[in-house]
């Protein structure tokens, strides 16, 4: 059937496309591939997903014979578990030669290897006008010098790039020495979305090397690796990551709109900065949403691998990434920032001080979402802050949710700090805060003590049941406390009659 659609469709553009997945028992599969790729001084695309070992070297070899003057699209796909064995050994990489077919590539606009492809930088492929280079190269041997990987970006109009643990290593994970003042720095003017994966260090060295236009759509992935050779300390790995983000926020206004940063810590070993700017039809609120960003992010993660396996190891984890946040979070432009949201399943990733810090910088902030953050710390922070009319001045929302508000237990828990809280708020600002407590355990007795405390601008949404997560006996604790401070408890009423 293949002979007989090649001529028929003779020199009409072709687009040739297999993915062995879906034919792994298919011998005759290959063959009708081979054939099709004699065809490629008419072929537009080529996708070729996870060929067989026997297949790679009669595919190379067919591409060396053709012209592919007319090739748009090149995507080779080869997954590590696709490997198989031979008589010669384990083939399973796909290893391109430094001038893939027998002619040059004058109109490839996109190029995706991923896998297990091997090649040289200096590869014909790099010399096209690139326009979108995807780049996902786990198990990657061969790295680019900086000079040849800045040389691909300097010639290509990119707008997609994505590099994943292909990056140039540095010989040591040391930190960053200052780049000369005269340094050129390449430009890509027409990049719309960048994607970088690997350790912290060498990515810092190769984003603080361009200039990204400012409504670029930026994903970074920092790795920190425990307990490996020649790798970071855990403060090198900190201000690599801080090294990047001031690369981007340089390039970010903090006047022109309105921001949203969220940051969720939803696992002991990683933590994310997501920030945007505002749709300008935004304005106030009730339910903010991911809609009501614009959808050219800045979005940065730090993981830390392997992650912790027992406690100890856990507590590591949460403190390094602790260290970061303190660290990070402040370069964000806080001054900008209208909608704060931070997730957390943990109560160390924010001390009092980083807090304290973090509202007294949120100059313009109008909603904060916090979600899961089990701690005191928190609730006291918001009580210090409020007192001063100068701290989130306009702040008229805040949101709590998926937090239990009686803990820990004892006179330090969560309920009464932000009792006190909302209380020092009414006193001292003219805008009202408006409360929601999206499902929390929280008794009917501390339910009433914050709607007192907020002059009734409570809401308790989501779980039907939310109130009557607590137990009895922790109910009647609260309610005694209730009735003592309101002069109602039995030792008043005795008195009183």
């Amino acid at each position: 059937m293949t002979p007989v659609f090649l001529e028929r469709a003779r020199q009409a553009p072709l687009g040739i496309g297999m993915d062995w997945r879906h034919y792994r028992f298919r011998h005759d599969i290959d063959d009708a591939v081979a054939l099709a790729l004699q065809h490629l001084s008419h072929s537009w695309s080529v996708r070729i997903f996870n060929p067989p070992a026997g297949f790679i070297e009669q595919m190379i070899t067919v591409f060396g014979q053709q012209d592919a003057s007319s090739l748009e699209e090149l995507h080779m796909l080869k997954l590590p578990d696709e490997e198989v064995s031979s008589p010669g050994g384990l083939v399973s990489a796909i290893q391109l030669p430094d001038q893939p077919f027998a002619s040059l590539t004058p109109r490839l606009r996109i190029l995706s290897l991923q896998g297990y492809i091997r090649f040289h930088w200096c590869n014909q492929l790099f010399t096209s006008p690139l326009t979108h280079l995807r780049l996902l190269l786990p198990g990657n041997t061969s790295f680019p010098t900086m000079d040849e990987l800045l040389g691909i970006i300097r010639r290509c109009p990119l707008e997609q790039l994505v590099l994943v643990q292909c990056l140039p290593q540095r010989p040591t994970q040391i930190g960053l020495t200052t780049l000369p003042d005269d340094y050129t720095l390449a430009d890509v003017p027409t990049l719309r979305y960048i994607l970088l994966r690997d350790a912290a260090a060498d990515i810092a060295d190769f984003l603080r090397r361009i200039r990204i236009p400012a409504d670029c759509h930026i994903e970074v992935g920092n790795e920190h690796v425990w307990h490996a050779v020649n790798v970071a300390d855990i403060a090198t790995t900190v201000e690599a990551v801080a090294i990047e983000v001031g690369c981007v926020m340089s390039t970010r206004s903090n006047e022109s709109k309105g921001h949203a940063l969220i940051i969720t810590h939803t696992r002991d070993d990683i933590c994310r900065w997501f920030r945007s700017n505002l749709r300008p039809s935004s304005g106030i609120v009730h339910h903010f949403t991911m809609e009501h960003m614009e959808p050219r992010p800045f979005v940065m993660s730090l993981a830390l691998r392997p992650p912790g396996t027992n406690p100890d190891e856990q507590r590591r984890d949460v403190l390094a990434l602790a260290r970061a946040f303190d660290r990070i979070t402040p370069l964000y432009h806080l001054e900008s920032i209208h909608v704060l949201a931070i997730s957390s399943g943990g109560a160390d990733l924010v001390s009092l001080a980083t807090w304290l810090d973090l509202f007294d910088g949120l100059r313009r902030v109008e909603i904060i979402k916090a979600h899961g953050i089990p701690c005191h710390t928190f609730g006291l922070a918001l009580g210090r802050s409020f007192r001063d009319p100068l701290v989130m001045p306009h702040l008229w929302k805040l949101e709590v949710g998926y937090i239990h508000l009686g803990y820990p237990k004892g006179p330090g828990q969560l309920s009464k700090a932000l009792e006190e809280a909302f209380h020092w708020r009414n006193e001292v600002h003219d805008l009202k805060l408006s409360v929601e407590f999206d499902n929390c355990h929280i008794s009917a007795a501390q339910l009433r003590r914050i709607q007192k405390a907020s002059d009734d601008r409570v809401i308790v949404s989501g779980n039907s049941q939310t109130c009557s997560h607590l137990s009895d006996e922790e109910d009647e604790e609260d309610e005694e406390d209730v009735q003592a401070e309101d002069g109602i408890g039995e030792d008043n009423l005795v008195q009183s009659s």
